[in-house]
């Protein structure tokens, strides 16, 4: 079945110039204003050719439409009743155009109304927010403190448990020691234990002390035996019974000059060696008084020495119970005390940890409520670090430098008598940013007092816990 659109005819048969004629794409346009079929732009163009469009571009160039046509109208009616009749149709325009633009400023400031109070719930949602999450870090900063202090009590006990057994200990052991020498002062020989245990380096033995002062004993007596004896001088009994000895032994049993001789050699060699064997001779003058002089110091040197030989049993014995003691001490006590300070120690490096993060992470109740009045003066999150802060309170101060240079160079001086709403508007503006750039210097001054003083105070802090820990024996 073939289509009922007729084709296009050669181009040479076209009498119109092509110059005067319609293009495709308005003839489009205007069919359509003109409220006819609805075709598409191919279809209008395999119709848009030869005299079909030379007959379409001239109806179309001459219908104007339904908005056309009333315009023409109107025109025409006004032309008509002249002069007046189209100052009153400007004033109808103008007073349409007033209309429209009062229901423009209308629904603006209705739009303008329905913002600002869209806005203001905004704030305040986000102000109560901020306050919450202000309330939430400060319970937060709270729990985190509650949580270390806990922590650092519980260390304080275990180190006092420690140092109460530790106490205790020493108690029992000076305890023993003073008991042991009691029973050593009372007793005048030293006691003999029963788990008495002999060391390696034994002292000298009693037995030989005591014999040696036996012996010492022995010979005073016998010195003063011989110093208090009376001397008997039998020296003539004594020749006269070598000289008989003498006589006697001669054959002829006479006493002649030889014998003499010989008898007085006898008894001059028999008084050599009574000399040289006596200790006193029988010539040596020696007074009474001088002899009990003697006999003192003899006493004195005889009591001395025997202090001196008591003294030295005593610091013997005394010396074996310390040896032991020490002994003792380095086969269990010493083990003990090295395993409770080696077992304190990685709790006391724990705790100096705990402080450093006390030092690196605790931020004051002050500090936190600076932060959160710059964060609600800038209009930034809660919980922004510090360098942002900083950042965007030197973004706020040169933006307000440079539109108070602007409004300096825009703005002329004004009479006073001819003040109008802009300069007003103006000064408002230049005020308000002034309280604004006051407001964001003193936060910042009082933020960097305020953080130096909480540095300051952290610092004193830790250094007074060190110096209280350190005097609990850590």
């Amino acid at each position: 079945m073939g289509s009922r659109i007729p084709k296009a005819r050669p181009l040479a048969a076209n009498k119109t110039s092509d110059s005067t004629l319609m293009n495709l794409e308005d003839a489009h346009k205007s069919l359509i204003a003109l409220g006819g079929p609805a075709l598409s732009l191919s279809e209008l163009g395999r119709l848009y050719q030869g005299s079909f469009r030379e007959a379409l571009s001239r109806v179309l160039s001459g219908l104007k439409g339904r908005q056309g046509s009333a315009i023409a109208r109107r025109q025409i009616q006004a032309a008509l009743e002249g002069v007046s009749l189209r100052e009153n149709a400007g004033n109808n325009i103008m007073e349409s155009l007033i209309c429209s633009e009062i229901t423009a400023t209308s629904r603006l400031e209705s739009a303008q109304q329905a913002l600002y109070a869209s806005r203001k719930q905004l704030n305040e949602k986000v102000a109560s927010l901020a306050v919450s999450e202000r309330d939430i870090n400060e319970l937060q900063i709270t729990i985190d403190r509650k949580k270390r202090t806990n922590i650092l009590l519980r260390l304080l006990q275990e180190r006092e448990k420690i140092r109460l057994s530790r106490f205790q200990e020493m108690a029992k052991l000076s305890t023993d020691h003073k008991t042991r020498i009691a029973g050593t002062e009372n007793n005048t020989k030293p006691p003999i234990l029963p788990d008495f245990k002999p060391s390696n380096h034994a002292c000298p033995s009693v037995r030989e002390t005591v014999g040696t002062l036996a012996n010492l004993h022995a010979h005073h007596v016998h010195l003063k035996h011989l110093a208090t004896q009376s001397h008997i001088d039998g020296s003539g009994e004594i020749e006269l019974r070598l000289r008989h000895l003498a006589v006697h032994e001669a054959d002829d049993g006479q006493f002649d000059e030889a014998l003499s001789a010989r008898g007085e050699a006898l008894v001059t060699f028999a008084r050599k060696s009574a000399e040289r064997g006596a200790l006193f001779s029988r010539h040596a003058n020696i007074l009474d008084h001088d002899l009990q002089a003697l006999s003192d110091v003899v006493d004195l040197k005889k009591r001395q020495l025997q202090e001196l030989s008591d003294r030295s049993i005593a610091l013997g014995y005394t010396s074996k119970q310390h040896i032991d003691n020490i002994f003792e001490f380095r086969g269990s006590t010493s083990h003990t005390l090295k395993a409770s300070i080696e077992g304190g120690a990685p709790q006391l490096i724990g705790y100096m940890e705990v402080l450093k993060w006390l030092i690196d992470n605790s931020a004051s109740p002050e500090c936190s409520a600076g932060d959160a009045d710059l964060q609600e003066a800038f209009g930034l999150r809660a919980g922004t670090q510090e360098p942002r802060i900083v950042s965007e309170i030197e973004r706020h101060l040169e933006i307000a430098h440079q539109k108070e240079s602007f409004l300096e160079n825009l703005i002329a001086p004004v009479d006073e008598d001819h003040e109008d709403e802009g300069s007003t508007l103006t000064r408002k503006y230049e005020a308000d940013e002034q309280k604004r750039h006051d407001k964001a210097y003193s936060l910042l001054s009082r933020k960097a007092a305020k953080i130096d003083n909480t540095l300051v105070s952290d610092i004193e802090t830790i250094v007074k816990e060190a110096d209280s820990i350190a005097s609990l024996g850590f």
